[in-house]
């Protein structure tokens, strides 16, 4: 299950009371010491038919790690990955943590629709590294229906792509793109079939995960009358202005409005793998705005993209740390109650990356 971590809880408590009092003070590092009793080794495997099925409709998806993960590099700069990687759920209202997948530890990547009808999945064997770009090397995909745990795939994508998209359509359905092929279901909804890209059949609103060998990124819905500032630095809202300024680059793919457009969270610029070989990623800090006091602040600190996904307009949960010291945080925000998933060897919302090399 799910326990309160006190040392953070009092970190967000402390920058939540530092929004309601309009104060600017800087958020304290996110301590990443895991304390739920939520065990991955406990977390059994759901099959169709088990009545937990219907927790699905609520909580939240993730990826995580049951061991270390490594790539073994070869003279062709082609890479095997033993990622150790499968998805998962959380119930927290139960605080119980079920799996969906056994692909022998080979997920990178999910997109979950908004409505919990599918989980899309992307399966990683073999990357190349060096040049412009890295690639998958035959990546697979998939899906699964929630609402019956039926897996169609993975069906295997030919060739070297570097990136594998996430989106939904308009009716909800998975869609798959890759280096500009489209992947959705043939007429049996059993097998995806390769077409051309058509992007009036994908809904923005229901988010997309962009997968490629070294991040995975998320975009959530697009932020209506919400804009970055030129300097790329700040966050206007129509009709107020600048609410809030930043010491560094925001990235544009972490800012989210909980669902009643009470508050807005957002995160700097991150390089998780830096190009710099002899450099470490640099601390990152996680902002949250509030609309009914008009007032932002830092609320977390850690080496960290800060991917992020609103429950409702009370509950965040949020990723802190790469790699194999990525954990995932569900916060209360009236409270500042900070509960943390005790994922050993590294866990992220919508994926995991190979270490980087």
């Amino acid at each position: 299950m799910l326990i309160p971590d006190r040392s953070a809880s009092h970190v967000a408590l402390a920058a939540l009371l530092a929004i309601a009092s309009g104060c600017k003070r800087g958020a304290p590092a996110v301590d990443a010491a895991p304390s739920s009793t939520c065990s991955l080794e406990k977390a059994e495997l759901l099959r169709a038919g088990d009545p937990r099925i219907d927790a699905l409709r609520g909580g939240f998806f993730f990826v995580a790690r049951s061991r270390e993960a490594s790539v073994r590099w070869d003279e062709h700069d082609e890479g095997a990955e033993d990622l150790a990687q499968e998805a998962y759920h959380a119930d927290f209202r139960g605080g119980a943590c079920t799996r969906l997948t056994d692909t022998g530890g080979r997920v990178q990547a999910i997109g979950a629709d908004p409505s919990h009808r599918f989980l899309s999945f992307v399966l990683a064997a073999r990357i190349t590294r060096g040049g412009e770009r890295s690639h998958f090397i035959e990546p697979r995909i998939g899906w699964i229906d929630l609402r019956t745990l039926v897996t169609a795939g993975p069906f295997p994508v030919p060739g070297r792509r570097s990136i594998v998209d996430l989106v939904f359509s308009y009716a909800g359905d998975p869609i798959l793109v890759t280096d500009g092929d489209q992947w959705t279901w043939d007429g049996t909804k059993r097998v995806f079939v390769a077409g051309r890209l058509e992007p009036t059949q994908i809904d923005p609103a229901r988010g997309r995960t962009l997968a490629l060998p070294e991040r995975v990124h998320h975009y959530g819905a697009p932020t209506v009358a919400t804009r970055i500032g030129a300097d790329g630095r700040s966050i206007a809202i129509d009709g107020q202005g600048a609410v809030a300024r930043v010491e560094r680059e925001i990235e544009t793919t972490t800012v989210e409005w909980s669902p009643g457009r009470k508050r807005l969270a957002f995160a700097g610029v991150f390089a998780t793998c830096p190009k710099k070989r002899d450099s470490a990623p640099e601390d990152n800090q996680l902002f949250l705005y509030d609309a009914a006091t008009r007032a932002a602040a830092p609320i977390a600190r850690a080496r960290s993209a800060f991917d992020s996904l609103w429950l409702d307009d009370d509950r965040l949960v949020y990723e802190a740390g790469t790699g194999a010291a990525g954990r995932l945080h569900l916060l209360h925000v009236p409270t500042g109650a900070d509960r943390i998933l005790d994922t050993p060897f590294g866990a992220g919302l919508f994926g995991l990356a190979a270490p980087c090399d």
